[in-house]
């Protein structure tokens, strides 16, 4: 399923074309997120009638144990399976326009806390409007669950890259500021 969902996302991304969708993040979330239910379903990840579910801004509350709005979520809700929250949380994604290296940080800390209090399997940082993934900035435990990604619309088109975070830390470890 991870890679399916990698997949999807860098699809989505792909589809995310006209300059406009670039000068804010409700306005990118939006697309993004039509094509990302489209990609899921391609992959057969997102059934319509289903158990899963994409959603954005899902408010966590009280019984989650922490007050975070992530831009968007992938699971199967706690309310048909009554397992608890932690389980069956597929991927969290955390978008952001032109960030910063504090806004990154922050971004990274909430996506840790997902991951680690929820069990979100993966966890995406995408810097919207920008070339750079902020990967070299995360020093958190979650490195093996954390994908990064930058995208760019230009007149020629859109330009991108998603990658895990691991491959950011071995860029890192083997060229060390």
């Amino acid at each position: 399923m991870r890679d399916q969902i990698i997949a999807a996302t860098k699809r989505a991304m792909e589809a995310v074309w006209h300059l406009r969708f670039y000068a804010n993040e409700r306005g990118y979330q939006g697309i993004f997120y039509y094509f990302l239910i489209e990609n899921l379903k391609n992959e057969r990840l997102l059934e319509v009638p289903g158990q899963r579910l994409l959603e954005i801004e899902y408010q966590k509350s009280a019984r989650h144990e922490m007050r975070l709005r992530p831009d968007i979520i992938f699971h199967h809700p706690n309310e048909d399976h009554r397992e608890g929250v932690t389980r069956y949380n597929f991927a969290v994604w955390a978008l952001k326009v032109g960030a910063s290296d504090d806004d990154a940080t922050k971004d990274f800390a909430d996506l840790d806390q997902m991951i680690g209090d929820l069990g979100y399997e993966l966890g995406f940082f995408i810097n919207i409007g920008a070339d750079r993934d902020c990967m070299d900035l995360y020093r958190g435990p979650f490195a093996d669950r954390l994908i990064g990604g930058w995208t760019l619309a230009r007149d020629d088109g859109v330009h991108l890259s998603l990658r895990p975070c691991q491959a950011a830390t071995n860029d890192r470890m083997a060229n060390p500021r």
